[in-house]
């Protein structure tokens, strides 16, 4: 299915949007560093520039926290803009939300679990909430399998189980 021309200007609008958002974020904050300067510190990168140019404050305010920071904002929405169409598409409804399939039931579980272990970390926490997220994922298309009537609606039961069971768990 090719898109319309109102569909491909909204696609280039907020595209635009976004490379102003990120250029303007780049920008702000305690320490003012110029655009030629951010752009001159990046071009710095790839080749051997003037190195005097730029104090090197400014530099590392760029390079290490500013660039890194707004990269990071542009990769995890845009990770949960694909994982938010990805859901809508398979569930064909536009307000679907990952408690359907009891990912925030097993995040809470694998994260209450983490606080809970005596060996617990903050890099251990992360872990176990995001492989219970994942784990729930597959106990609920594992449940709509053995029951394959009608594939949505039994995966979206098989969600709320899973979910159900996961919930009480977390409350520990």
């Amino acid at each position: 299915m090719k898109p319309d021309a109102s569909t491909r200007r909204l696609v280039i609008l907020l595209s635009a949007a976004l490379v102003l958002a990120f250029i303007l974020s780049l920008l702000s904050g305690r320490v003012s560093v110029r655009f030629s300067d951010m752009l001159f510190s990046f071009l710095n990168l790839f080749q051997n520039h003037d190195p005097g140019r730029l104090r090197i404050s400014e530099e590392l305010v760029f390079l290490w926290v500013r660039l890194p920071r707004c990269l990071m904002a542009v990769f995890a929405g845009s990770s949960l803009a694909v994982t938010g169409a990805v859901y809508q598409a398979l569930f064909r409804n536009p307000l679907v939300s990952p408690d359907i399939l009891g990912v925030s039931a097993g995040c809470t579980f694998g994260a209450a679990l983490g606080l809970v272990l005596p060996f617990g970390s903050l890099p251990l926490v992360h872990v176990l909430s995001f492989g219970c997220g994942l784990l729930a994922v597959a106990l609920s298309i594992g449940l709509a399998r053995v029951i394959s009537v009608k594939p949505v609606i039994i995966l979206v039961l098989a969600g709320m189980v899973v979910m159900s069971f996961l919930m009480p768990c977390s409350w520990w």
